[in-house]
């Protein structure tokens, strides 16, 4: 029997909205009742950070204060999802701000362009279009062989292209180089910010960073992943940092498309959990 052709347009329809993917739900209880807020926000962020920024996340509170977690993929869940998620709810992560490497980039477009179809942007990076899996961090410096002393952050740009951005290594800064990071609201573009304030060692190297790296592309990383790519638009020597969807200032943006894949990646970069978070 035909299907009447509103029947199978309505179908269609629901069928774009809702398309095929794993649904995982998981609920997450805490000893601090403060630490949910701060555990829904980083799971937001892992969420879109897993699925290159196509994950959706949705959230909960149970009447008893648990947090009910659920996450929809665009395809088949990341491969040792649950084992990532129950790491990232126990640790603070891993928090690294990267400083600009110096000289050409030339070798990253060369090695990049050698297994990829790659380009040059106008920002000092390069832009691949891996059509496929991201490779991991080992795998991309066997294949663009970076100098010594020079590392390659990966940062998701769109469905396909990714930007890789040439940086110092080791990282400049740690989590131990921050004493507190704070979300905010941006009080010239009523956007969400991040204020980082360091420690009197980290103030100092932020300062020499930052001073170094004018207009050079500084990129902050969790747990390996780019949670944002800002320019530097001047030197920060106060100890204290404004982060606002790409922007190193409290100018507001700086014409550059949003870096991380979700606004909260901000909580992420900043949210420490106190207590003991558990999945049940």
């Amino acid at each position: 029997m035909m299907l009447p052709l509103f029947t199978i347009v309505a179908a269609a329809i629901v069928a774009l909205q809702n398309p095929p993917g794993d649904a995982l739900v998981y609920t997450v209880r805490a000893t601090e009742a403060a630490d949910i807020a701060v555990a829904d926000a980083r799971l937001a962020a892992f969420a879109a950070l897993e699925d290159r920024g196509r994950g959706r996340y949705t959230s909960s509170r149970l009447p008893d204060g648990r947090l009910e977690a659920r996450f929809k993929f665009s395809g088949r869940s990341p491969a040792g999802f649950a084992a990532r998620l129950d790491a990232l709810l126990a640790t603070p992560g891993r928090l690294e701000i990267w400083g600009c490497a110096p000289g050409s980039n030339a070798w990253l477009l060369e090695g990049a362009r050698s297994s990829w179809r790659a380009r040059a942007d106008d920002r000092g990076a390069v832009i691949v279009d891996f059509a496929g899996a991201v490779p991991d961090a080992s795998r991309l410096r066997d294949v663009v062989k970076p100098p010594k002393g020079i590392g390659v952050v990966v940062e998701a740009w769109n469905e396909s292209e990714h930007r890789l951005v040439a940086t110092e290594a080791p990282a400049a800064l740690t989590r131990v180089d921050v004493a507190e990071a704070t979300l905010k609201e941006d009080p010239m573009t009523f956007m969400p910010m991040i204020a980082l304030r360091f420690t009197d060692l980290g103030k100092a190297e932020f300062g020499r960073l930052t001073t170094r790296c004018v207009k050079h592309l500084l990129p902050i990383t969790f747990d390996g992943r780019a949670v944002m790519v800002p320019v530097v638009q001047e030197p920060i020597t106060g100890g204290v940092a404004h982060i606002t969807l790409g922007s190193m200032s409290a100018d507001g943006p700086n014409g550059v498309p949003e870096q991380a894949p979700s606004v909260s990646a901000a909580a992420l970069v900043g949210g420490t959990i106190r207590g003991t978070l558990s999945l049940d």
